[in-house]
């Protein structure tokens, strides 16, 4: 599993940060080398309730719950 993650905070119409309207995201690939594939994703998410952290966090685990998934459905 390869991936990088990014964030920011939304800005409002005066160009001021949103502190607590956060925005993030997760994108990367899943390497099969037996099977010589690649799977490619892209999450992001926006949080809109006041909280520590990014979004982007939450969206990388989301996507590495999600990819286990799949891979325990093909193998079986």
């Amino acid at each position: 599993l390869y991936g990088k993650t990014g964030a920011g905070d939304k800005l409002n119409s005066d160009g001021a940060q949103e502190e607590d309207h956060k925005y993030g995201w997760f994108v990367g690939w899943l390497e099969n080398k037996e099977e010589n594939k690649q799977y490619f994703f892209v999450r992001y998410r926006e949080d809109i309730q006041p909280g520590p952290g990014y979004p982007s966090l939450t969206a990388k685990e989301d996507v590495k719950k999600e990819l286990q998934l799949i891979v325990n459905q093909h193998a079986g």
